[in-house]
């Protein structure tokens, strides 16, 4: 059947693009990953019991963790769409590093039904591009990578707050195009 499907359609695209898919479901407070082989658990060694209750903010990097439960704040109280990186302890003791896309499900009504969200290990990435600092995006330190994402962010927010407000037709010409 078409349901059925449009299931095996969604597994088999999550398996082929080599991430987690999880979902949050707000009227529950209860989330899900669609992971057949227990990804998370793998690399974290965490136990889906110790991974509820935000048990998962555990083996989150300690400079990044406060960053990571912010942006998951945000997304269930207003919806904030986020990407972000961090570095999770994997069961070997090193930290791995993980890339997290989240989007919210909202209704028509504007309520918040449900969060999806995917997580990449982008950690063989990372090691490719070694800092002397340290831990590096690019050979651009963290923080500073932070920083320059929240700062566009914030800009992105206010042009699409402005573009949205004005009563006139906006047009943007880049020079050479």
């Amino acid at each position: 059947d078409e349901l059925t499907r449009g299931v095996a359609r969604y597994q088999a695209l999550i398996e082929a693009s080599n991430q987690v898919v999880w979902t949050w479901d707000m009227a529950t407070q209860t989330g899900q990953f669609f992971d057949p082989w227990r990804w998370w658990e793998k690399m974290t060694g965490q136990s889906p019991q110790a991974h509820g209750d935000f048990g998962w903010v555990d083996v989150i990097h300690p400079e990044e963790r406060d960053l990571v439960q912010t942006l998951c704040n945000n997304a269930q109280k207003n919806g904030t769409a986020y990407q972000t990186e961090y570095r999770v302890r994997s069961q070997a003791g090193r930290y791995a590093h993980i890339v997290e896309r989240v989007v919210a499900i909202q209704g028509p009504d504007g309520v918040i039904y449900e969060l999806v969200g995917t997580l990449t290990d982008v950690t063989a990435q990372r090691e490719a591009y070694p800092s002397a600092e340290g831990i590096s995006v690019y050979g651009q330190d963290i923080a500073e990578h932070k920083q320059a994402i929240e700062a566009l962010r914030v800009s992105e927010e206010r042009f699409a707050k402005s573009f949205r407000a004005s009563p006139y037709v906006l047009v943007i010409i880049a020079k050479g195009w």
